[in-house]
């Protein structure tokens, strides 16, 4: 049976709530989700597998977990989305819109059903949730994960030995687990490897036990798979950076006929000038040396590729202790940077201030989503510290 064929039996047999487990002690909430796009069945199958090991063996659970599968219609059709990308226009003011007229598309009538069940889990929520996002990518690589850049979500995303993907989440716009951070919650996207991958199911269940005990949700004690869990992540991202920064992404659109040359996997080595794909206006070359990320190799999807660079081990440490600490109440000493006088996660840097040294700076604090406003440009990071 592939994993597509088990997809179906799952949903079809528990509908889009896969299961709940624990409640009877507090603890965090934490919220599993898999198959936001409709051609990674592996999300859904890992969390069903997921369930019925734990109502086998009956862990100890402080608070409450709940695994949701994503896009269903998709799912069923095998498909990376029917009309549109589910992981897009995750925002305050599109789910407005949506409950105030209603859903157009089936992506519309998928978003409404899982921002229902979220919204109930977060509601039961005495603190902020976790959350984890199963995907995997249509070219081949090493697993990594993703994440909104926020204290909490790179505190959590340290428990898994792979990859550490910054920047993502800011480029890409309405994504869920951007929308979910910007509420203050913690959340990491992992990536298990290529859809039809052999050990990709594998790597997103080592991904979720590690998660869960991470979390606080289960004792490590109590769970066996989680040793071999971290060792068979740890190997599968040998030799990978432990974290890289997006600098480039290489948007596409259905006119472009834009084609991956074959060959490539997520962190090899590029060089400026190398022709790394095709579209209708002839070669595509990488604008710069660096790892690619994600090659696209499905019909489907607004991303060509990415280029990333790596982030050296002290600096992302350090990072992280900076924000730690609130060093980042600073950045208005440097020159041209101001507070915004109205959003709180927001700075003003005046024409020309914008230098490689202070954007490396703001970064490292996680500002790095930019928007022109007048003479002057915004530079935005997520809502939670």
């Amino acid at each position: 049976m592939t994993l597509a064929d088990e997809a179906a039996r799952i949903i079809e047999e528990h509908g889009r709530v896969l299961w709940r487990y624990g409640g009877a002690e507090p603890g965090p909430t934490v919220i599993l989700t898999g198959s936001l796009h409709g051609n990674e069945p592996a999300g859904v199958v890992v969390l069903a597998r997921i369930g019925a090991a734990l109502e086998a063996h009956a862990p100890r659970c402080a608070g409450r977990v709940v695994a949701v599968a994503g896009n269903l219609p998709a799912l069923e059709a095998r498909v990376r989305y029917i009309d549109r990308d589910l992981n897009r226009r995750w925002t305050a003011a599109a789910l407005t819109e949506l409950r105030s007229h209603g859903p157009r598309t089936a992506e519309d009538r998928e978003q409404l059903a899982i921002a229902d069940i979220i919204d109930a889990e977060l509601s039961r929520a005495d603190a902020p949730a976790v959350i984890l996002d199963l995907h995997t990518t249509s070219g081949a690589g090493a697993p990594f994960c993703c994440l909104a850049d926020t204290v909490a979500s790179r505190t959590l995303a340290a428990a898994l030995p792979v990859p550490m993907v910054l920047g993502l989440e800011e480029i890409l716009d309405g994504s869920m687990l951007g929308y979910l951070a910007d509420r203050g919650h913690a959340g990491v996207a992992f990536e298990g490897g290529a859809h039809d991958a052999p050990d990709a199911a594998d790597n997103q269940a080592a991904a979720v036990w590690t998660i869960l005990v991470a979390a606080g949700s289960l004792h490590a004690d109590d769970v066996p798979e989680l040793a071999a869990s971290c060792a068979r992540l740890a190997d599968r991202s040998a030799g990978v950076p432990r974290a890289v920064e997006i600098r480039y992404r290489h948007a596409v659109t259905e006119n472009d006929d834009f084609v991956m040359t074959p060959g490539h996997a997520s962190f090899d080595a590029v060089f400026a000038g190398q022709v790394v794909g095709r579209d209708g206006n002839g070669p595509v070359c990488a604008p710069f040396s660096g790892r690619l990320l994600m090659p696209r190799y499905q019909g489907k999807g607004e991303d060509g590729f990415f280029l990333v660079r790596e982030v050296p081990p002290p600096v992302a440490m350090a990072s992280l202790w900076l924000r730690r600490v609130g060093a980042d109440r600073l950045l208005p000493l440097l020159p041209g940077v101001e507070r915004h006088p109205e959003h709180r996660t927001a700075l003003v840097v005046s024409p020309g201030a914008l230098s490689d040294t202070v954007a490396a700076i703001l970064a490292t604090f996680g500002y790095r989503r930019k928007k022109k406003r007048g003479p002057n440009l915004v530079v935005a990071r997520r809502g939670q510290p």
